[in-house]
């Protein structure tokens, strides 16, 4: 199952944050996987260099694995826990700054 969710933040903002079971995490990871070394092995074979191959091959594998590794870290968390971890990274991505224990108590009140 995947989607959207909205979640509700303490002063009134809120966000919609993408969530996933674990095996549309892992479908998602291995689609990814398929489609960079692809990608890769084609612009490398043109290159027609073995370390070009072999550090694109490297590279996509690499990628793969974080990629894996942060859906699953987040798909296997409590669903309402993951969403306000990536409420979180979203927020300090687009550099909103607030008290990180204002939030928590938010969200411990809102889980009840």
């Amino acid at each position: 199952m995947l989607g959207f969710r909205t979640v509700d933040l303490p002063p009134g903002l809120f966000l919609e944050v993408f969530f996933a079971d674990p095996l549309a995490v892992v479908f998602l990871a291995v689609t990814f996987l398929v489609v960079f070394l692809a990608v890769f092995l084609a612009v490398a074979l043109f290159a027609v260099r073995l370390a070009v191959v072999l550090l694109a091959v490297f590279l996509v594998v690499l990628f793969a694995v974080a990629l894996l590794a942060v859906f699953l870290a987040v798909a296997l968390l409590d669903a309402f826990l993951a969403d306000a971890l990536l409420a979180v990274v979203f927020l300090r991505a687009a550099g909103v700054f607030f008290l990180p224990e204002v939030f928590f108590a938010g969200v411990m009140a809102a889980g009840r």
